[in-house]
């Protein structure tokens, strides 16, 4: 084996820095095209990810709520539309579970009344179920329940919390002034999309909207109390109220 004990050998460098832009907004990448890397063993890699923070304009709320969580996400009205869905985020503050009492379950069955829905099997808008959120926020409360309809969501049932919205349509939300920012994949198999409205004096709003069934499901938030991603984690947490009862 002599002959192999000496060999001539080249050096390579090649450098990899991926940037990764935030959790539930769109996915704008930059940079030139890089030349092919070249297969080298025990290459080195670098990843380099960036997280920016936003705070945003708080819903208007006279209520006051202790132990309230701000998540951190980063979102961008300047973003362009990205057309790819990523994974649900899994990372955000703490979660509880939504335990609703008597009266605010009261509150609901009104509602649904007077879209004359069925209170009692909590059905409205022929045979759409009314849904609430498992997981939530710790911090974040039920406040009210509203009901309607309207050219946005049809016959809808809606649920204030105090840094969020559920609203359950009979149709497809339309005629909204919101852009498409992102799919996401949730963690109960369905896939929602991010939506962005334009600025206006009263704050930037953002829609998480996705569907169960014949109901057509929007959370929406200023995102100034709840994060993108426990926004996605509460879709993703959805049941039917019919069946908590």
């Amino acid at each position: 084996m002599n002959k192999y004990k000496k060999w001539a050998t080249g050096g390579v460098a090649v450098s990899i820095v991926g940037i990764l832009v935030g959790c539930g907004n769109a996915n704008s990448t930059t940079g030139g095209s890089a030349p092919a890397p070249t297969n080298t063993s025990n290459q080195a890699v670098t990843n380099t990810a960036t997280n920016t923070s936003t705070n945003l304009p708080a819903n208007a709320s006279t209520n006051s709520v202790t132990n309230t969580t701000t998540g951190t996400n980063a979102t961008s009205t300047d973003q362009t539309t990205s057309n790819t869905t990523r994974p649900s985020s899994t990372t955000s503050a703490s979660m509880v579970h939504l335990n609703l009492t008597n009266a605010q379950i009261k509150t609901i069955e009104t509602s649904v009344n007077r879209v004359n829905g069925n209170s009692n099997a909590m059905t409205f808008g022929n045979g759409r179920k009314v849904y609430v959120p498992n997981q939530v926020p710790q911090g974040q409360q039920f406040l009210n329940a509203d009901s309607g309809a309207n050219v946005v969501f049809g016959a809808y049932v809606s649920l204030d919390f105090r840094g969020f919205t559920v609203s359950l349509g009979s149709q497809q939300p339309s005629q909204l002034a919101i852009r498409k920012s992102n799919s996401v994949k949730l963690s109960n198999g369905a896939t929602g999309t991010w939506y962005v409205s334009d600025s206006t004096t009263g704050g930037t709003t953002y829609y998480f909207m996705d569907s169960m069934g014949k109901t057509y499901i929007s959370l929406y938030s200023s995102l100034k109390t709840v994060s993108q991603a426990q926004i996605e984690q509460m879709a993703g947490s959805m049941v039917f109220l019919g069946a908590q009862q």
